[in-house]
């Protein structure tokens, strides 16, 4: 069955009017799987560091992170790294400047000796 001539376009207008929505809802998407990927690699990463902080250095541990945290972020953020160690609890804050801003913050206790 062959369309009217009223309806002989509708179905590229129809196309070029939905193509916005669905290229916006998939950006989003991507944004927000980027969003929780980074989220959960930075605290596995953290978590690693706070334990490397109990055999090496604080300074090593911290080279270290970065160096993981900079090959998961795809553009150039911002990443504020601290660690504070105190006889009992060894602390780590991971800042990175996404937008919202993401803040982790983790501590693990010094392994008795």
């Amino acid at each position: 069955m062959r369309p009217h001539r009223s309806q002989a376009g509708q179905g590229i207008i129809e196309a070029l009017l939905s193509l916005p929505l669905l290229f916006l809802a998939g950006s989003i998407l991507t944004l927000l799987l980027y969003r929780a990927l980074v989220f959960h690699l930075t605290n596995y990463h953290l978590h690693e560091a706070l334990i490397c902080t109990q055999d090496a250095s604080i300074q090593f541990c911290q080279k270290e992170l970065e160096g993981r945290l900079s090959g998961i972020l795809i553009t150039q953020q911002r990443v504020s790294i601290r660690f504070q160690k105190n006889q009992d609890l060894t602390k780590g804050t991971v800042s990175i400047e996404l937008r919202p801003p993401l803040k982790l913050e983790k501590s693990i206790r010094r392994k008795l000796l």
